[in-house]
């Protein structure tokens, strides 16, 4: 063993037990799953005290994305992550002709704070509102059936302050492959035409209508413990 002098030797050991710490909690990319459906905004009352109002819309859908992964931990001990965060970045075609190009690409950010690698399913929700896509996309129907060859999902999951990529998943479609996916999420990115870029146009659900709904089903957002938005 070379001669380090014992406060530097304590701290590498320190550090040393942080980075095994850090490369403990993983997630199996093969657990990640994106649901894509046109859903409804939640009610929380159907008695109104400003009553009737006029511009009510039956026909808004909002786009849901529900994200189920399984987080694990290399050892005996479950370790948890106060760190975790999740991006959901989503393509889709753009309205014609108002310039946006192609494809409209939405990006949205959740930061998870408290999340065991207890080798169980996990959830997190992200929504589009109906008003963004009616700018932005050529929707004109809030249809489930045309979601398979128009919407292309993928979340990069990352943890700690240097933003660690610790797993990447794709919303599975009938009409291409894992593989050809990623190419399009790749192409897109790295492109300065042909696509419009509206970032945090994916909302997490603390800051939806969905904040409320459900609660113990989802890991806990970092935001609601340190009281900042």
């Amino acid at each position: 063993m070379t001669n380090l002098p014992l406060k530097l030797l304590i701290l590498v050991c320190v550090l040393g037990s942080f980075s095994l710490m850090a490369q403990s909690f993983t997630i199996n990319k093969s657990s990640i799953k994106i649901n894509r459906e046109f859903v409804k905004a939640p009610v929380f009352t159907t008695t109104r005290s400003y009553g009737k109002l006029d511009k009510g819309n039956d026909n808004a859908r909002w786009l849901q994305f529900l994200i189920s992964y399984t987080p694990s931990s290399a050892g005996t001990n479950v370790v948890w992550e106060d760190d975790l965060s999740a991006e959901l970045i989503v393509l889709l075609p753009a309205k014609k002709g108002k310039g946006y190009g192609n494809v409209v690409m939405f990006t949205g950010k959740q930061v998870l704070y408290s999340v065991p690698g207890d080798k169980k399913t996990h959830y997190i929700l992200f929504h589009i509102p109906p008003v963004v896509l009616t700018k932005y996309t050529s929707f004109t129907k809030f249809d489930n059936r045309s979601l398979d060859a128009n919407v292309y999902a993928a979340v990069v999951f990352r943890r700690g302050s240097n933003n660690q990529v610790i797993a990447t998943g794709y919303a599975q479609t009938k009409n291409k492959s894992v593989a050809e996916i990623a190419r399009l999420f790749e192409q897109y990115h790295g492109s300065r035409f042909r696509v419009m870029r509206v970032e945090n146009g994916i909302l997490p659900k603390d800051k939806s209508p969905w904040q409320w709904i459900d609660t113990d089903y989802f890991d806990l957002p970092k935001s609601m413990m340190e009281g900042k938005r």
